[in-house]
């Protein structure tokens, strides 16, 4: 029973599960819902603010939650503006089981405990 508990605890909560599979010359923000463009990140030390801090962020899995959509969308691009990785990011951070961030990945149902706020203008 007890290593049936301990499986589930390190399945629901992990280490570097983002992996930015390429290098991110920029990334773009759109409204989530709507896709409407508002801002691009081109600036190469706060990209790799960001993608440092994904790659060792905890996350934990949200499959079997019921969350909010995030408010923005974040497409990681390549220099020939490939799509490498496309997140959910809210303006204020979430707490999910102990997990505070901004970050959100609906292809891999993992909430990503990454602080790191982006400015945004409304």
């Amino acid at each position: 029973m007890l290593s049936s508990i301990l499986l589930i605890l390190a399945l629901g909560c992990s280490s570097n599960a983002i992996h930015i599979g390429g290098e991110v010359s920029r990334i773009t923000i759109t409204e989530y819902e709507s896709n409407e463009p508002l801002v691009e990140i081109t600036e190469k030390s706060k990209i790799d603010d960001i993608t440092r801090s994904l790659e060792k962020a905890k996350t934990v899995t949200t499959s079997a939650m019921d969350i909010a959509l995030p408010d923005y969308k974040l497409s990681f691009r390549s220099e020939r503006n490939e799509v490498i990785l496309e997140l959910g990011y809210y303006i204020q951070p979430l707490d999910l089981d102990g997990i505070s961030g901004h970050y959100w990945s609906s292809e891999k149902d993992l909430f990503i405990g990454s602080s790191v706020a982006i400015e945004i203008p409304q």
